[in-house]
């Protein structure tokens, strides 16, 4: 089956650590929406930024891609990448989460930061923050 896999990163409108409640909000919400229609991926918050990596059906992907967008706890939503794959990435994961933390920032950074016209480097980067993120699931021990 083809699958759409999407990649964006967000500033973050949460008041954070203020209504750090929000994000936990997100993230069961996330968990339930993804395991009814099938998507798998990742999110990182950052106390500044989001960024997260679908992947599932493309009905699905475009149904939360338009949420996504409308999303008022986040501004500034940059889609870095939309491939279609057949492989899934995060396969046993309906949503790892990695947050917040300066350290998950650092590694997001030039990722957010990047020369937007270098499309060989942003492919670079999105490739490398994928990685991190795959490398982020696989040490939680708890799959959700």
């Amino acid at each position: 089956m083809e699958l759409q896999s999407v990649l964006y990163v967000s500033r973050s409108n949460i008041d954070f650590p203020k209504k750090a409640y929000l994000v936990g909000d997100l993230v069961r919400w996330s968990v339930s929406w993804n395991r009814r229609v099938g998507i798998t991926g990742a999110l990182a918050f950052t106390e500044t930024h989001f960024s997260q990596y679908i992947e599932g059906p493309p009905q699905a992907i475009s149904e939360l891609v338009s949420k996504i967008l409308c999303d008022d706890r986040h501004c500034n939503v940059d889609v870095i990448r939309i491939a279609t794959t057949v492989d899934r990435t995060f396969q046993d994961w309906s949503l790892a989460f990695s947050g917040p933390d300066v350290f998950t920032g650092d590694y997001l950074r030039p990722l957010i930061e990047r020369d937007l016209e270098d499309k060989a480097f942003t492919d670079q980067l999105a490739d490398n923050w994928i990685r991190f993120l795959k490398e982020m699931a696989a040490a939680t021990q708890t799959h959700i």
